[in-house]
């Protein structure tokens, strides 16, 4: 049998569609798929042990997690083997059909979309989501392949990373370390406005050393976690222009840490420094 088109491509098609010799239905929210036991047992360890004990007396199982639009471009593939409808596949629609194959422990599913991925066009947005997606699945090759990409078109500061969850971001933004130092403050920045509530935010000097207040609602991991990408902002590596544009005119910083900071970087001297002596932050 030919893979990837041909007879089998063709038969295996017409079989699903036409729903002949199928044995069980799925339904995936109000759409029901005639399939085959056999089929998706072949593709899915999931669907192996599922179907052993759900759908014998109802001859239907109810699936969660997925739409009607990522499980049929699922079957089509499991049935005929074709790769091509993938890469005419929405990189998005692809990036949910990845996740519900790991879910699924559908290894082959999985493997033809990380290479579909791999060698698709996307927009820097999609980058974003792809990165989201790999660092839930601890996919390396896929992490590693989106953060080339945002390196090559300087787009790490595309507005969906405000979307990254914490523990996604803290990974995201270590890579960010070449970056201009006010650009990562910005990101930063950005990130904390959106998914920290404000009266978190707000830090304060220690010994010189910048510290977050604690929330009594945050969890010590948590905590750690902001504190480690509040502290790899290197503050005095920025002029005081660039300090002024961003850090001194933000909620993020504690009136003391601001003139402490501009005190540190007036008497290391900069080229580009200019003199605040009178500005009100």
């Amino acid at each position: 049998m030919e893979k990837g088109g041909g007879v089998w491509a063709h038969r295996g098609s017409a079989l699903r569609k036409r729903g002949l010799f199928s044995d069980i239905n799925i339904r995936v929210e109000s759409s029901v798929f005639q399939c085959h036991k056999i089929v998706l047992a072949s593709a899915s360890e999931f669907f192996e042990i599922l179907l052993q004990k759900e759908g014998l007396k109802t001859g239907e199982v109810i699936l969660q997690d997925t739409t009607p639009q990522v499980f049929e471009i699922f079957l089509d593939f499991i049935y005929t083997k074709d790769k091509c409808p993938l890469k005419q596949t929405k990189p998005y629609v692809l990036l949910s059909l990845l996740k519900c194959a790991n879910m699924w422990l559908a290894c082959e599913v999985q493997q033809v979309c990380e290479s579909t991925l791999l060698g698709s066009s996307m927009a820097p947005k999609e980058w974003i989501q792809l990165y989201a997606v790999s660092f839930l699945l601890d996919n390396k090759l896929l992490m590693s392949h989106a953060i080339q990409l945002l390196q090559r078109q300087n787009h790490f500061d595309c507005p969906e990373f405000m979307e990254l969850e914490l523990h996604c971001f803290v990974e995201y933004f270590s890579c960010t370390k070449d970056l201009d130092q006010l650009k990562r403050f910005t990101m930063l920045d950005m990130w904390l406005q959106k998914n920290i509530p404000k009266e978190h935010r707000v830090l304060h000097m220690n010994n010189g050393n910048i510290v977050r207040k604690r929330s009594p609602s945050s969890t010590t991991t948590d905590h750690d976690k902001i504190t480690v990408l509040l502290d790899s902002i290197d503050f005095e590596r920025m002029s005081l222009d660039d300090f002024y544009k961003g850090p001194a005119k933000s909620n993020l910083l504690t009136e003391s840490a601001k003139i402490e900071l501009m005190y540190k970087m007036a008497k290391r001297g900069h080229p580009h420094n200019r003199c605040y002596r009178n500005q009100h932050f």
